[in-house]
C-alpha cells in the first residue's frame, strides 16, 4: 500500500503526493490530481523495472521510500490526518472497509438464496396441487 496526501494550493490547484515513491500528481480537482498521480506511478514503476534488473529496480525502491530531512515534512502532515481521522472515528484502512462490503454482499446472497428456496417450494406446491385441465 502507498501512502499519499493530496493538498490544495493556494492557486485552487490540487496536488496528490506518494511519500514512498515521491511521486506526484496534479489536477484542477482532488481526483484529478490521484488519477495523474497513478498514472505517473505506473510509468515510473515500469521504467524502473525495464532500464534496471529486478534487484536494482527493488534496491532503487527501497532507498526511494527511506524518510530522510526532505519527506518528514510530508510524513508528519500524513500522521497528522491520519490521527485526526482515527479521533473523528473515520476508518482510513481500505482493506476493512473491503471486509465490511464483503460481509454486507455475504449477508445479502444468505438472504437472497434463502428468498430463492422458499420461491421454489412454493412453486413446487404450485404445480403439485394444480389440477391440469384438458389433460389427455
Amino acid at each position: 500500500m502507498l501512502s499519499f496526501l493530496v493538498i490544495q494550493e493556494a492557486s485552487g490547484g490540487f496536488v496528490s503526493s506518494c511519500m514512498h515513491l515521491r511521486v506526484d500528481g496534479y489536477g484542477a480537482a482532488d481526483d484529478v490530481a490521484v488519477d495523474d498521480m497513478i498514472d505517473s506511478i505506473n510509468s515510473f514503476l515500469k521504467s524502473n523495472f525495464s532500464r534496471l534488473a529486478d534487484e536494482d529496480a527493488w534496491v532503487n525502491l527501497k532507498e526511494l521510500s527511506h524518510v530522510d530531512n526532505d519527506t518528514i515534512e510530508l510524513w508528519d502532515a500524513y500522521r497528522d490526518v491520519q490521527f485526526g481521522l482515527a479521533a473523528r472515528g473515520i476508518p482510513t484502512d481500505s482493506a476493512e472497509s473491503l471486509k465490511k462490503r464483503i460481509d454486507q454482499l455475504r449477508r445479502r446472497i444468505e438472504q437472497l438464496e434463502s428468498e430463492n428456496v422458499r420461491l421454489r417450494e412454493e412453486l413446487t406446491l404450485i404445480v403439485d396441487y394444480t389440477p391440469l385441465q384438458g389433460a389427455a
